[in-house]
């Protein structure tokens, strides 16, 4: 963990956003707050693999840059779809691991559906059963 300088005027700009090159530069906080995601989440989705290792300034503070973020945004799209962290890790890894990343991407997409089709199942079945009893205690009464 690296010591950050006091905090000036002109070195919280430059940490706040930084531009080289034409590319917008983020710290974790800004991050945490355009995406919802909590700081600690994505300190852990690097240090999983779950997004790649995040840059860091000369002060040692990440700088997230625009192929990172993406890389965020479509973590968020495959957890609110109903992947579970592992199956997203797969999911990032699939296009440096295969040969075929769409097929393997895509086999863990259906795969995540089909559980998902199952759970519907299995709460559908649950709700039956809870309206019986109500139903059941209805007559009671």
């Amino acid at each position: 963990i690296g010591i950050e300088p006091p905090k000036t005027e002109q070195n919280t700009a430059e940490r706040t956003i930084a531009v080289s090159n034409g590319e917008q530069r983020m710290t974790i906080r800004e991050v945490s707050a355009m995406t919802g995601m909590r700081e600690d989440t994505l300190r852990y989705y690097e240090q999983i693999g779950v997004i790649p290792q995040v840059p860091r300034n000369k002060w040692g503070v990440r700088t997230y840059q625009e192929p990172v973020l993406q890389k965020i945004f479509l973590v968020q799209k495959l957890k609110a779809a109903g992947m579970p962290l592992k199956g997203i890790k797969q999911y990032m890894e699939a296009p440096a691991k295969e040969e075929q990343p769409l097929t393997a991407q895509r086999r863990l997409l259906e795969q995540t559906k089909s559980e998902l089709l199952h759970k519907i199942g299995s709460l559908q079945f649950c709700m039956q059963q809870a309206q019986q009893l109500l139903d059941e205690m209805g007559m009671e009464q």
